[in-house]
């Protein structure tokens, strides 16, 4: 990872050189070949209003401040910046203003701020604490309302699109303002949690958070993410407005004693996608899938190549989380004149979106050509995607259930041709926390499927193979080791559906204890225990000695090849079959059951603050449960 980092730090830089020799023409020439770096500079006067884009790109008037700078030279305001993200702290504002290098210039994306029991006024006074061509760090000093200081440090490095904020002296939180309607919580096990302000009545709420947060700007502008380290925290979010126009104003993080906050703006034409499914128009022409009735374009454009996860927010319940499929060429297929020749894939890390030395425009007039030929001759396109997908040209579309009314969309991960000067959620957390902290937020581990052996359908499909052509001589001893995968696997599936019963019957009891301590959460509780009763409380059917029964009719056919044998072996590979997936389904229905236990959880602790701590108890024991999951667990589309 360090390595990789290093490649795209060296990279980040050489590209914010190049930016910056265009920006900065007819400016000093140390000035424009130190536009790749962290720079500081005072103002020379007092700034006022909104800081126009054409001011952070010209600095007239404005002071670079050497290492030494002392902060009684200090004329004006102070504003530190690299290619991608710049500091403004001026006496006029009660905050630091961060500014992200937009498509369309240099935009006010937040304003970061420490918190206590108030917001804080006006700013002091200024400290640098560091001033180099790598970092810059600066201290604020800011005057509360009760006239109490509040201090915010921030710091910025090179090539970086995020800030870290640590508050100190009279301030234990950092307030983010970065007015959304929509922001998200990231879940890594399960479905995300949408916040809608318009859907959220109070004006003031506790957000169940691991470590991060995100706000969707506008309908595709930008994200703010902030990440935060140390011990898990619940956030305080501010809301005002009404209806839809109603908006999330502020973000409160409590910041432990040596932690810090980092926040970041994820800054592209297309960083993210938010919208209200009834906005969204069909689409004209079907491109490589039969366009269902309920197919929607998203009016979004992928920017660059990613795992994308899409978000379908319901009018009740739980959000349902899914990521974006893509076309591909199947292996071999050339010209792609056949729905047989095109498979839909995520974009992970082993498979690259565009062929190597490819464009986008190319790729796009290969598919239109190829398209035109199934039109004519006459060939159906295929329609089984799933629930979201981007065409060839990388515009998004979606079918959304009826109940779902809003839609949002944000990279997650990397994959094969992300460009390595983009960002995503995953990595803003690698690069903020450090690997040892971001290991344990994100929990690689505990993501990783485990499901030894070989899956029921496959070896009964291996099975049917062999006998076409069976050979005893040659075969015995590759049947026998069909058999054994396939019993490893079912075994290992009952296993998991034993901690399941297992994980029911120790929430029960907590929930029980809970109900004699907290009888204010009357309606809470009981929905708990409801839910959780939906877990089975025993193994109906011994699935593992069903398929080692069949197993021994299988192997007593192999002495013949008449008709009666062969149709034997075809109903016990049915039956092996069933009983597989009998067991596959009971540990889906569990996954979900456990994953439903943990998102309403958290609308709870948000939405009733007596239930906070019961309902983040409920979801740390339902994230336990939740890890080391095996491939069934999920639906099909769901990858992580």
């Amino acid at each position: 990872m360090n390595r990789l980092y290093r490649i795209r730090l060296s990279l980040v830089t050489l590209v914010a050189l190049a930016a910056g020799l265009t920006t900065a023409q007819g400016q000093d020439r140390e000035l424009a070949s130190d536009m790749g770096d962290v720079l500081l500079f005072d103002t020379g006067a007092a700034l006022t209003g909104q800081l126009p884009s054409a001011a952070l790109v010209s600095k007239t008037g404005w002071v670079k401040l050497e290492k030494d700078t002392a902060p009684r030279q200090l004329k004006g305001d102070m504003v530190f910046l690299n290619d991608r993200i710049a500091v403004v702290l001026r006496k006029s504002t009660a905050g630091a203003e961060l500014y992200s290098h937009s498509a369309k210039g240099w935009q006010r994306r937040a304003l970061l701020a420490s918190a206590k029991a108030g917001n804080a006024v006006r700013l002091l006074s200024v400290k640098i604490l560091a001033n180099s061509p790598s970092a810059v760090s600066v201290e604020g000093v800011f005057e509360g309302k009760g006239g109490e200081p509040l201090s915010l440090c921030c710091g910025l490095k090179r090539g970086q699109i995020y800030v870290e904020a640590k508050p100190s002296e009279g301030a234990n939180k950092v307030r983010i303002e970065a007015p959304s309607r929509f922001g998200v919580i990231p879940d890594f096990f399960a479905d995300d949690i949408v916040i809608d302000a318009a859907k959220l009545p109070l004006d003031q709420a506790e957000i169940p958070t691991e470590n991060m947060f995100l706000q969707m700007l506008g309908r595709t502008e930008a994200i703010v993410m902030c990440v935060w380290d140390k011990e898990q925290r619940d956030i305080t979010v501010t809301l005002s407005g009404h209806d839809s126009e109603r908006l999330l104003t502020g973000v409160e993080v409590p910041c432990a004693a040596e932690g810090k906050v980092c926040v970041a703006v994820m800054d592209c034409p297309g960083a993210c996608c938010a919208n209200l499914v009834d906005g969204l128009a069909e689409p004209e022409v079907p491109i490589w899938v039969q366009a269902p009735a309920d197919a929607r374009a998203l009016g979004w454009t992928m920017p660059y190549p990613a795992q994308w996860r899409v978000d379908f927010v319901p009018k009740k319940g739980m959000a349902r989380s899914s990521e974006m499929v893509a076309p591909y060429p199947v292996k071999g297929a050339g010209s792609m004149k056949s729905p047989k020749d095109v498979e839909w894939k995520f974009i992970k890390p082993k498979y690259r979106w565009l062929s190597d030395g490819e464009r986008a425009e190319d790729r796009a007039r290969r598919f239109e050509a190829a398209q035109a030929f199934r039109k004519s001759s006459g060939e159906e396109l295929p329609a089984a995607i799933g629930s979201c997908w981007i065409d060839e040209k990388g515009n998004g579309f979606i079918r959304p259930k009826s109940e779902e009314y809003a839609v949002v969309t944000y990279p997650l991960d990397r994959g094969r041709g992300t460009p390595l000067t983009a960002f995503t959620v995953t990595d803003l957390v690698r690069e903020t926390l450090g690997v040892g902290p971001c290991e344990y937020i994100l929990d690689t581990k505990g993501q990783r499927l485990s499901t030894p052996g070989i899956y029921t359908c496959a070896g009964t499909a291996l099975l049917k193979k062999i006998m076409e052509n069976y050979d005893e001589s040659k075969h015995r001893a590759e049947i026998d080791k069909v058999f054994n995968d396939m019993m490893i696997f079912v075994k290992h599936y009952r296993g998991r559906v034993e901690e399941y019963i297992a994980f029911r019957k120790e929430m029960l009891d907590y929930l029980k204890q809970q109900k004699t301590a907290h009888p204010e959460l009357e309606t809470f509780l009981p929905d708990m225990e409801r839910i959780t009763s939906g877990l089975p409380s025993r193994i109906e059917k011994d699935v593992p000695d069903r398929v080692a029964k069949l197993v021994d009719e299988f192997r007593a056919t192999l002495g013949s090849q008449d008709e009666a044998a062969k149709k034997a072996r075809e109903r016990i590979n049915a039956a092996i079959r069933d009983a597989g997936g009998h067991q596959d389904s009971i540990v889906n229905g569990c996954h979900k059951t456990a994953n439903m236990l943990r998102y309403l959880a958290g609308i709870e602790a948000t939405c009733n603050p007596k239930a906070v701590g019961v309902a983040q108890e409920i979801r740390l024991r339902a994230r336990k449960i939740l890890r080391n999951p095996v491939a069934h667990e999920f639906d099909e589309g769901r990858p992580w």
